[in-house]
């Protein structure tokens, strides 16, 4: 379902080196990459593995804060089916963008999600992201610097159980479709 891999080492009898296969992003089955998200401000680093382990969280990538879908329809959702979401066993949601710590709590703050189960955390430098491939290549102008799909991720224990992105052809954002990102999908997803 999800794209081809990079990086993956492919062993063949006749081959004398492993054969590298191209991977567009992160797929099922894929455990989530070790590096850490900003929280708060000033900002504490936290590692995404560590932080996953041991428990059932979802990933919410969005494009950027504050931003009119994310705060008026992807979080607002998230926040109405805490329930729901924990009768499927979900300990935490992570709500990320490509924003800093003082932004991501400023959004938090806006949102109102103070003791819920969302957690704000921004993905400062860009390097959760990146090491998903779940950038937008070229992010559009009005974004500025290189910013995150839109997406949703669920994980069990540290493994990428589901993976929704929302984008389409000419619709790098997700905007066009960003309901494959919300609670609803995940919802049903979630076995």
């Amino acid at each position: 379902m999800f794209a081809r891999r990079v990086g993956m080492t492919v062993a063949t009898r006749t081959a004398a080196r492993p054969v590298l296969a191209a991977r567009a992003f992160a797929s099922v089955g894929d455990k989530i990459p070790d590096v850490a998200l900003d929280f708060g401000f000033p900002p504490e680093a936290v590692s995404m593995a560590k932080r996953c382990a041991g428990k059932k969280v979802i990933v919410v990538g969005l494009p950027g804060a504050f931003t009119p879908t994310c705060s008026t329809k992807s979080i607002p959702g998230y926040l109405t089916s805490q329930h729901a979401l924990r009768g499927k066993g979900v300990d935490e949601v992570i709500i990320m963008a490509v924003n800093d710590g003082a932004v991501m709590k400023a959004w938090a703050k806006d949102q109102q999600s103070e003791g819920s189960m969302l957690t704000f955390m921004g993905d400062t430098r860009c390097e959760f992201s990146k090491a998903l491939k779940l950038t937008i290549e070229p992010t559009p102008g009005l974004l500025g610097n290189t910013r995150c799909k839109r997406f949703s991720m669920y994980i069990d224990n540290g493994v990428i159980k589901v993976l929704n992105i929302a984008e389409g052809p000419g619709d790098p954002t997700g905007d066009g479709n960003p309901t494959v990102s919300f609670v609803e999908k995940m919802l049903a997803d979630i076995k």
